[in-house]
């Protein structure tokens, strides 16, 4: 937990509010989830059993395809995420059941693409694609 907010949590009461806005850190690797913290912490200091509770509500989506896509489209509109990080329980199972019924229900209402382009990242910046050395 502490590292997904910037903040070292080891040692504090789980049951004490602490300013946040106060102690962030401010690395890239935290700067994301800031805005949604500080919409959290809207109404005053949190505890650290507020954060956590808060972060676990957010993070673990389980739920029909359109369940999970509407908690996606949820998360991207009100600003508290610009992509995400999907992880699975299972293998390969979850990662199938996924593909098979949230990504469909995503492309449907517009989120996510239905095709991609066969183009490398040099070539999406405008450099020619290196040759596969693999094939020599």
């Amino acid at each position: 937990m502490s590292h997904q907010i910037g903040q070292d949590l080891s040692g504090r009461d789980v049951d004490v509010p602490f300013d946040y806005a106060e102690e962030f850190d401010t690395s890239n690797e935290t700067r994301s989830p800031k805005p949604a913290v500080d919409r959290l912490l809207a109404d005053g200091p949190a505890t650290p059993r507020d954060v956590y509770a808060w972060s676990y509500r957010r993070s673990l989506l389980t739920g029909t395809g359109p369940e999970i896509a509407d908690r996606f489209e949820e998360l991207a509109d009100d600003g508290g995420a610009d992509g995400f990080i999907v992880q699975f329980p299972y293998l390969p199972g979850g990662i199938d059941r996924f593909v098979d019924h949230v990504v469909p229900e995503l492309q449907r209402r517009g989120r996510t693409a239905t095709a991609y382009d066969d183009l490398t990242l040099r070539e999406r910046f405008g450099h020619p694609r290196v040759p596969d050395r693999a094939h020599r």
